[in-house]
């Protein structure tokens, strides 16, 4: 089977790292001819991103702010889960499983290295050579086999099982120049980054990154800088937007868009790809023996974790934390994720119910624990949370709120660290490929990390990754997420919407699974 698209303008990537880095060795500033030069977009945003520079260090916020201006992978998964092309123009099964990709030609690092086959096994190896550790990417491609150039303008990719997204699943692999990642290695890569996106870094400090546009990029910027700044509080990024010392602010929320409005600015607010819920640990894997086994918690009784889903009014936190903009949610994936099952209806609010599971559970006391969150990245993060133990309260379970970062949080996620509480905030994320598969693949016994194990699940899952008939793998995975829905492994409380304010200068704002169009923008 072959799938071609039309070309269409992509999105930009960015990078991270620490200290002040001077890339003009790297041929990174060069000036800019095409672009508006007196044109500077500035960008306020949550943090940088936790791994620097290396595109294999983590997925998702906060990296992708920064990443969409910088690195580019073959797909891009648009708003609707289909994969567009990007550095790959047209890929097609040769085999049940080999998908083969064939490169765009004229393509450049902003190092002037030339996209090859060879620079996209170079992401590729070092995510299969173990080197990469417990980078989130190296399960996202857990399911490939091999990978070898075909030809001299296209590779292919080998998988354990037929794999019907894996042109979506690619769009997780950003694409490095080999030659300075075989000189630079992933730390001195993550310090001097270098992609085929377009903007290039020449400098980068504690809390800004500065940016200048990369003409021969594939997909040139019409601005000639870009700036991403770091500003930890929404407070600060609001301030900062209304000063007009920024022109996008990234991670606001509701109650933030009458005053940006009021003062002439805009608000753009969609639905996000994921999920925000609260991960009932009930698994975790020995260091000895590598496996998962059981943990000693009252989450291990599956009424415990069906009260818990009844005392939390999700109706009232999408309604009044979050301003009607947002919709509670019954399971691990949003109406624009594949296999996103309708009929699946969040849990009501009953904390008489509630009291009954857990007595029956023998807590008729009730009971308490911790839950480790992060909050100031997301619309409402904070009060969601205050507002679900306020609930959880009045059917006898206190919740202590721990607030930690999200770089502490992804090191006890990926193990370097243990959890000091008993539940952790956790966002189940369809992105980059828009399908149910990722978050529940990511929470389940397949996933070494998992928190979560359901061997019924765990069936129809490897049923869904070798279905490539689109309505039978639809309801394998409506099947799944009934099955999360009548034995949670979290409690799922809302669809997360983004919340994004914009300067009224800003022109051609876009963004695509928060993958930002930083390079189609421009300012007054």
């Amino acid at each position: 089977m072959l799938f071609q698209f039309i070309s269409q303008k992509q999105l930009i990537r960015s990078i991270a790292k620490s200290g002040v880095v001077a890339l003009v060795a790297l041929g990174l500033a060069a000036p800019v001819t095409a672009a508006d030069n007196a044109q500077t977009i500035r960008v306020g945003v949550p943090d940088l991103p936790p791994g620097q520079g290396n595109p294999y260090s983590a997925l998702g916020t906060p990296s992708i702010y920064t990443w969409a201006a910088v690195f580019d992978a073959l797909t891009l998964v648009d708003a609707k889960g289909v994969a567009q092309p990007a550095l790959a123009v047209s890929w097609k099964n040769t085999t049940p499983k080999t998908w083969r990709f064939t490169l765009r030609d004229g393509v450049s690092f902003s190092n002037g290295e030339k996209l090859t086959p060879e620079a996209v096994l170079t992401g590729f190896n070092y995510i299969k050579s173990g080197k990469a550790g417990r980078s989130p990417i190296v399960r996202e491609l857990g399911g490939v086999a091999s990978a070898a150039a075909s030809g001299p303008n296209t590779v292919d990719f080998v998988t354990k099982r037929p794999d019907p997204i894996f042109p979506n699943r690619i769009a997780a692999l950003k694409v490095v120049a080999p030659k300075h990642w075989a000189a630079k290695g992933p730390k001195g890569y993550a310090a001097e980054p270098v992609g085929t996106g377009s903007y290039k870094i020449v400098s980068w400090t504690a809390n800004k990154i500065k940016l200048v546009a990369f003409e021969g990029s594939w997909r040139a910027p019409k601005a000639g800088q870009l700036e991403i700044i770091e500003l930890p509080e929404r407070s600060a990024r609001v301030q900062a937007l209304m000063s007009g010392q920024v022109d996008i602010v990234a991670g606001l929320s509701t109650d933030n868009i009458p005053s940006l409005e009021s003062a002439g600015q805009r608000a753009d607010v969609r639905a996000a790809p994921q999920v925000m819920a609260l991960a009932l640990p009930v698994v975790r894997k020995d260091k000895k023996t590598k496996k998962l086994v059981k943990i000693d918690t009252p989450f291990s009784d599956v009424r415990v974790r069906q009260a818990l889903n009844y005392a939390v009014d999700k109706e009232g936190i999408a309604k009044g934390v979050l301003a009607g903009f947002a919709k509670a949610a019954g399971q691990g994936a949003t109406p624009a994720a594949f296999g996103y099952n309708p009929s699946v209806k969040p849990y009501p609010y009953d904390p008489a119910k509630a009291k009954q599971l857990l007595a029956a559970a023998g807590h008729p006391n009730g009971l308490s624990f911790t839950a480790e969150v992060v909050t100031g990245a997301f619309p409402g993060d904070s009060e969601i949370y205050q507002k679900m133990a306020q609930d959880m309260s009045k059917a006898g379970i206190k919740v202590t709120l721990q607030k930690i970062t999200f770089p502490e949080w992804l090191g006890k996620y990926l193990g370097r660290k243990p959890w000091d509480g008993q539940a952790f905030a956790l966002s189940w994320n369809s992105a980059p490929y828009v399908d149910s598969i990722r978050p529940i693949g990511l929470y389940s016994c397949f996933n070494p990390f998992t928190f979560t194990c359901d061997d019924k699940v765990k069936g129809l899952i490897i049923k869904a990754n070798s279905e490539f008939d689109r309505n039978k793998r639809r309801e394998i995975l409506h099947q799944i997420h009934v099955a999360n829905s009548e034995n949670p492994p979290a409690v799922f409380l809302i669809e997360q919407i983004d919340v994004f304010g914009l300067s009224k200068r800003l022109k051609a704002f876009n963004q695509i699974n928060r993958w930002v169009t930083y390079h189609e923008m421009t300012v007054n």
